[in-house]
């Protein structure tokens, strides 16, 4: 009986010593930290509103559909009024 109170008494002892591994607790802290830090910089980009690269015309006006000579002459009219742009 002596001997199966010493082993158990031993098998406590070592479970102790790895619930005190002081660098893995710090390491994993770090870790949960840089988790922490990567996971609110991805909420910063996601929350980036930007306006849109081309513009949308949601309407295409019958003219430009039905006589392509119109719309050349829209274009070369557009031309020489903003000769800026």
């Amino acid at each position: 009986m002596r001997d199966f109170n010493e082993t158990t008494e031993e098998k406590w002892r070592k479970r102790r010593k790895k619930g005190y591994n002081w660098p893995k607790l710090i390491v994993m802290i770090v870790l949960l930290g840089a988790i922490i830090y990567a996971m609110s910089a991805l909420k910063k980009t996601g929350n980036i509103v930007s306006a849109p690269m081309a513009e949308v015309q949601t309407e295409v006006p019958e003219t430009q559909i039905d006589n392509p000579e119109m719309e050349a002459e829209q274009n070369q009219e557009q031309s020489q009024e903003s000769p800026s742009q």
